[in-house]
């Protein structure tokens, strides 16, 4: 008897005590990832002071919405309003041992140009999107940068709340669900991300859970009207987030369609449409509204970002995301392995059940995948590794629980504790130095081979950078096993993803 049936001939009692339950551990799941992830806050809050890179821009566009109730950035440039959470002149001439942007005072370099768009309008505007700002600004009034970080937190504790449910949904096996939140939910990218203020880890929550809602309806599930509100609500802020994400939303859009005329669109009621459609329409309209207002078209101005790269590129950014030694997501977190070598066997595989679900998380995930390797600045500049992955890999968990179901063997086991032991030391390495997150597009190595060097006495003067492959730019000083590297990490991969999946127990 399937799941459904039974769920259908419980007895109202028996429901509600179910519901109850299931809400109880949600609540356990939610409660223990935000204690998890807040813990560490402090001490990232003093490592990474001030915030770097795109952050502080995000946090001024806030400050404007706050202090000016508009988006014109002038006044917020002009007072210097970023000295809220930069440090101060008498911090900087004690000895700073933090980050060292431009805007510190007393440190010679004390002018933060903005990152403005070249809008028609008079004023300075970001070039970011507006969404993350939006966001975090209610936090940033109770708590400036500190309460911004625990908001951060929040997002991904609900965001490991939903690899969780998604893996028990694929699956129904609890021990499953928590083996993927703590593969998942607790190292990189996710963990990395879950302190600092970029948009690509809300862009993940929303991906996730729109997936999850139209995952449910071709199921033929009914999905409540306040989760379809919240489905309509991510759909329409995506693109709000950063404007790649409109690829993301159309695509979710496409799946949920298909999901609608599967499972049968009875699953919704008229007020179910409206609670998904609203949210969608407003916030779409108003993205809409945002280009005219500033542009006087209803397009953004391609000349704001980066822009896309030869196409003859291609490659390096499609290796480079997965094994770059500072930004692959594979170099630190190779238990990613499992499900992409999973989505391949059932791409592949002619016998295995419920194909079209894996060709439609494939059709979500793969164009994203190509269109970020084709991306200029595809490894993310100054930030922590996979930075452009994270909206999707959320979206492995699915892969991943139903590998965990079918796969078995040594060799399986083994990958397991070595893949969760590297990522877990890499978590680790993160907390005792949250810096050696951090990393620049320059010749220098990654910072966690360069501090293994430095604080492990047998592997001073290995020069561990050789034995990983760089994609950014060219590591030095340079050995014939840097060359060799990209090769044999390739190699490698390729035939424990074909070993690992030849062991699965195809189940229908």
């Amino acid at each position: 008897m399937s799941n459904k049936r039974k769920m259908q001939e419980q007895s109202p009692q028996t429901a509600m005590n179910t519901n109850l339950t299931d809400i109880r551990l949600r609540l356990i799941v939610w409660t223990a990832g935000f204690i998890f992830f807040a813990l560490f806050t402090p001490r990232m809050q003093d490592f990474l002071r001030p915030p770097t890179g795109d952050e502080p821009f995000y946090l001024i566009t806030a400050q404007s919405i706050l202090y000016d109730h508009d988006l014109d950035e002038t006044n917020q440039f002009t007072t210097k309003s970023w000295l809220e959470f930069y440090p101060t002149c008498e911090e900087y001439l004690a000895g700073w041992k933090g980050f060292f942007p431009p805007g510190i005072p007393c440190s010679g370099l004390e002018t933060l140009n903005p990152q403005n768009t070249t809008a028609k309008r008079a004023g300075i505007y970001t070039k970011h999107g507006l969404g993350l700002s939006f966001i975090i600004a209610p936090a940033y009034a109770l708590g400036k940068r500190l309460g911004v970080m625990f908001l951060m937190n929040a997002i991904a504790a609900t965001l490991a709340l939903n690899i969780f449910m998604l893996s028990w949904e694929a699956t129904r096996q609890r021990r499953i669900a928590w083996l993927c939140l703590g593969l998942l939910g607790l190292s990189a990218p996710l963990f990395s991300f879950a302190y600092l203020i970029f948009p690509q880890l809300p862009a993940a929550l929303c991906v996730i859970y729109c997936y999850r809602q139209a995952r449910l309806l071709a199921e033929g599930s009914k999905v409540s009207n306040l989760r379809l509100a919240l489905a309509g609500i991510c759909f329409g802020i995506l693109p709000w987030l950063h404007y790649l994400y409109l690829l993301l939303s159309a695509l979710l859009g496409l799946y949920l369609l298909w999901s609608l005329r599967k499972g049968g669109s009875g699953n919704i009621s008229r007020r179910g449409y409206v609670a998904l459609l609203l949210p969608v329409a407003f916030f779409g309209i108003l993205f809409i509204g945002y280009f005219m207002y500033l542009y006087g078209t209803p397009f953004p101005n391609t000349a704001d970002h980066d822009g896309f790269a030869n196409p003859l590129t291609l490659p390096i950014g499609l290796l480079g995301l997965l094994f770059d030694q500072k930004y692959g997501l594979l170099m630190y977190s190779p238990v990613y392995l499992i499900p992409l070598a999973w989505l391949v066997k059932r791409g592949f595989s002619g016998n295995l059940p419920n194909k079209a679900e894996f060709y439609w998380l494939i059709a979500i995930i793969l164009p994203y995948y190509i269109l970020v390797a084709d991306y200029n600045k595809w490894w993310g500049q100054w930030c922590p590794p996979a930075r452009y992955l994270l909206p999707i890999v959320p979206l492995l968990a699915l892969p991943m629980a139903q590998a965990f179901s079918a796969l078995q063997g040594k060799l399986f086991k083994l990958f397991i504790v070595v893949s969760a032991g590297w990522g877990a030391l890499i978590t680790v390495a993160f907390v005792l130095n949250p810096r050696l997150s951090y990393h620049w597009e320059d010749t220098n190595p990654a910072k966690l081979l360069l501090g293994l060097e430095e604080n492990i006495p047998f592997l001073k003067g290995v020069g561990l950078a050789n034995f990983f492959p760089s994609y950014v730019n060219f590591i030095e000083p340079a050995s014939p096993l840097y060359w060799i590297s990209p090769f044999f990490w390739l190699g490698l991969t390729l035939w424990l993803g074909f070993r690992l999946v030849k062991t699965a127990q195809l189940k229908g």
